[in-house]
């Protein structure tokens, strides 16, 4: 019985000591060959470079109001909304969230973003008190420096967060 023991035990660590001699792959040549195998890539959301010398604002030509937001963002529950007003010759901004369901009542949004007075609008989804499985309306308000009232509305989709197990 010891002998068995002690052939098998000796067997063991000679597999051990030829599989480690005969690799001559380190741990990081291992983990480079697995992840080449994947392309990384990133993703644009917008379709164009949008800097504030390519973002039409009030006073330039082509600037139509109704091209502000898009006609729907669909956001995930667990994302962040991050939404900008024109860049130039707006005195004052305003963003507010209405519910269909509810009438077109005004919805209290819990902001990132300064205040809904600022050029941007960005919101937490969790933190923000929207609901997932829901639709919202977003309208922006802008006055120029010239004192022209614009207005801009898009519906808001929030949808839930889905994992598959």
């Amino acid at each position: 019985m010891k002998k068995s023991v002690t052939w098998l035990s000796l067997s063991f660590i000679f597999l051990i000591v030829f599989t480690t001699l005969s690799c001559n792959n380190s741990v990081e040549d291992m983990l480079e060959e697995y992840n080449g195998q994947f392309t990384w890539t990133y993703v644009n959301l917008v379709d164009k470079k949008e800097d504030d010398e390519t973002v039409l604002s009030p006073g330039d030509d082509g600037f139509d109001a109704n091209d502000m937001l898009r006609e729907i963002y669909a956001v995930q529950y667990d994302s962040t909304l991050n939404l900008a007003g024109p860049p130039k010759n707006v005195y004052s901004y305003t963003w507010t969230v209405y519910d269909p369901k509810k009438d077109y009542q005004e919805v209290a949004v819990n902001l990132m973003s300064e205040s809904v007075n600022s050029r941007t609008f960005t919101i937490y989804i969790p933190d923000s008190g929207l609901e997932a499985d829901h639709t919202y309306k977003l309208t922006l308000r802008i006055i120029t420096q010239g004192g022209i009232f614009y207005k801009d509305s898009c519906s808001l989709v929030i949808y839930p967060h889905y994992t598959y197990d």
